[in-house]
């Protein structure tokens, strides 16, 4: 049975659904994992709506799809995000507050709160980093952690106002696949004595030409 998250069953349930619009410019990079590995996430994204003070921004990294489930590197927490709001970074914690954006994290989503007294303004872009490429303030140094199997997977992300009504929504397909296999030293050494040898006969093949 495919999970549904629980911001998934909110937005089914929200009076308001009607009213919410779509979130544009959506990527999410990368657009293809590799099974069990830890990545760098990047998701960028444009609100045709006002996200209120105390408002929050809903991630689902697997809300569907046939891979399989995230699961976060023991000691993920708000220090490895960062979120830019029309290219400023924000300060961030683990709860909000009028000084910070707060970071939850739940099994294979999580969600921003915003700050409990600012906005985020319609039009603006919102950009989202998690992993070692999260650098204001100070450098990640945990990721999410992709699905043990291949297949795919749908990112999506909700905004919500400050009674948990859904405004804005959209979603990216990603891919989860194995690793290209690496050669090891042995394999390398045989390829190079099996191509010195083929190289030796073919000179030894024009010698012997040349003496008939």
């Amino acid at each position: 049975m495919k999970k549904i998250a629980l911001f998934s069953i909110l937005l089914l349930l929200m009076p308001n659904l009607g009213q919410a619009g779509s979130l544009t410019g959506v990527t999410v990079s990368p657009s293809n994992y590799t099974i069990s590995t830890g990545t760098n996430i990047t998701i960028t994204f444009t609100t045709p709506q006002e996200i209120p003070a105390d408002g929050r921004i809903y991630v689902d990294l697997f809300n569907d799809g046939t891979a399989g489930t995230f699961s976060k590197e023991a000691g993920l927490d708000y220090t490895d995000y960062d979120v830019s709001v029309g290219g400023v970074d924000q300060i961030l914690a683990a709860d909000n507050s009028t000084n910070a954006m707060g970071v939850e994290q739940f099994d294979d989503w999580f969600y921003i709160h915003l700050k409990t007294n600012a906005a985020i303004p319609l039009g603006s872009e919102i950009i989202i980093q998690i992993g070692t490429n999260a650098t204001f303030g100070s450098t990640g140094d945990k990721q999410w952690i992709a699905p043990s199997s291949s297949g795919t997977a749908l990112t999506a992300i909700r905004t919500d106002d400050e009674n948990d009504g859904a405004l804005d929504s959209g979603s990216q397909w990603e891919t989860i696949s194995a690793a290209a296999p690496e050669f090891s030293d042995f394999m390398m050494i045989l390829i190079l004595v099996v191509g010195g040898m083929m190289t030796w006969k073919m000179m030894l093949q024009q010698k012997q030409n040349m003496t008939v």
